[in-house]
């Protein structure tokens, strides 16, 4: 945050030292380079806030390898990727899916559950999600 406004500064200082001395090219270059600070400065605020934050957050997550199905999913709140057990498949036959049926262009948002083929035996720990995969 605080390059932009020194880079404001340094460019109002040069623009007002070109304008004293009557030098208009610079002093419209100067201008533009301001417009150019300002808008850059609001481009690069606007995409921190709407998807750089969440990649921040997931680069700082903690990664788990060999994860079995069963095991409880509480443990492992701070993941930011998990890699499952050979074996691990998604139960895509016992998938759920939902859309905006208001919308017939909504994409179908569907979950299902992370299994190693014992489904009815174990509670469901995982559930993969993804948007137009489900089974119809």
């Amino acid at each position: 945050q605080i390059v932009p406004v020194l880079l404001v500064c340094l460019g109002v200082w040069l623009t007002r030292f070109h304008y004293v001395r009557s030098n208009t090219p610079e002093v419209v270059l100067g201008i533009l380079c301001l417009i150019a600070i300002l808008i850059s400065s609001v481009v690069g605020e606007y995409a921190m806030l709407t998807g750089l934050r969440e990649y921040k957050r997931l680069s700082r997550g903690a990664s788990y390898f060999n994860v079995l199905p069963d095991e409880a999913a509480g443990g492992k709140l701070d993941a930011a990727t998990l890699v499952f057990a050979s074996g691990t498949r998604v139960d895509t036959s016992r998938s759920f899916g939902f859309t905006d049926v208001r919308n017939e262009e909504a994409p179908v948002y569907c979950v299902a559950p992370v299994s190693d083929g014992d489904l009815y035996d174990k509670r469901i720990q995982y559930w993969a999600a993804g948007i137009n995969c489900c089974e119809t």
